[in-house]
């Protein structure tokens, strides 16, 4: 009798369209994603790019649950019950802490939208459109420094002098699809 390969558990953690757009793209390459941790601040105007991941999740038939605190007990617990091999935390400004790093089977998969190890840190987007330097959506293996992990992937996109915010955006969504798509 020869022993079957477990299948992968993703869960995925974050409150923004970075987060919506890889959600999506786990769901389009049929990723066994097992739950979704929607962040939902009291002032969701105070989360830059904000953005609800619920109705993304329910159309794939995933259990999508609110935190505030992705280090509290009850988002560990949650964490545990779904048992995952992979936790993406993906545009969210909170530092994930040894617990929760430990519990993923694989990693916990970090993104920020920078040519890491360059330009860690908040506020990667404004910036990029100070300095038109190129960006980088880049995910990460997670550790317990800030954006600090091994690399993962890098999908390069361009910043010109005449970029702004929404600008740039724009081409990190792309290069979101690309990545995910590598």
């Amino acid at each position: 009798m020869t022993a079957t390969k477990p299948s992968l558990r993703i869960v995925l953690a974050g409150a923004t369209a970075s987060t919506r757009l890889t959600l999506e793209a786990l769901i389009r390459h049929h990723a066994p994603v097992v739950g979704v941790l929607e962040f939902q601040p009291d002032d969701p105007s105070g989360v830059s790019g904000f953005a609800r991941l619920n109705d993304v999740a329910q159309t794939g038939g995933i259990p999508c649950v609110g935190f505030q605190n992705i280090n509290a007990p009850d988002t560990i617990a949650q964490i545990r019950a779904w048992q995952p091999d992979l936790c993406f935390v993906v545009g969210l400004s909170q530092l994930v802490k040894s617990e929760l790093l430990s519990i993923p089977r694989l990693a916990c998969v970090g993104f920020h939208p920078t040519w890491l190890p360059r330009g860690r840190g908040r506020a990667p987007v404004a910036w990029l459109v100070h300095d038109a330097s190129p960006g980088a959506v880049t995910y990460f293996v997670m550790d317990e420094g800030a954006d600090s992990g091994p690399i993962f992937v890098q999908e390069p996109f361009a910043v010109s002098p005449h970029d702004d915010a929404t600008d740039v955006t724009r081409s990190m969504e792309q290069a979101i699809d690309k990545a995910l798509d590598r």
